[in-house]
């Protein structure tokens, strides 16, 4: 599992300071906070289950974190797909002008 933008770590990195996954009670640790794009956490495992994860963003966005957000991981059929769309509207100061605007988009 793992999130980026655009396959770029470092515009990835420039929004996301961490992503902290929750996984089901068979894998230990159960709670790992990776800090580095893309994010990347790999496990083996089998059939398919739900891993919660918080996403924290970089101290300058002014975002709060995003928390209890889901994802199915599935490793039948190639597995299943969710994106995270984060809308940034920048101008010369996006600090000063708060004009950010978040928005959640699922797919199969």
């Amino acid at each position: 599992m793992f999130m980026t933008f655009n396959n770029e770590d470092a515009l990835t990195e420039k929004f996301i300071k961490s992503v902290t996954y929750h996984l089901v009670p068979g894998f230990r640790p159960t709670t790992i906070k990776v800090n580095k794009a893309p994010f990347l956490l790999s496990r083996v495992g089998y059939g398919f289950f739900t891993v919660e994860f918080d996403i924290e963003f970089q101290p300058w966005t002014k975002l709060p974190p995003l928390e209890g957000m889901q994802h199915e991981l599935c490793f039948e059929r190639k597995g299943l797909t969710q994106s995270v769309m984060l809308e940034v509207n920048e101008d010369e100061d996006l600090t000063r002008t708060q004009n950010v605007k978040l928005a959640k988009e699922l797919s199969d």
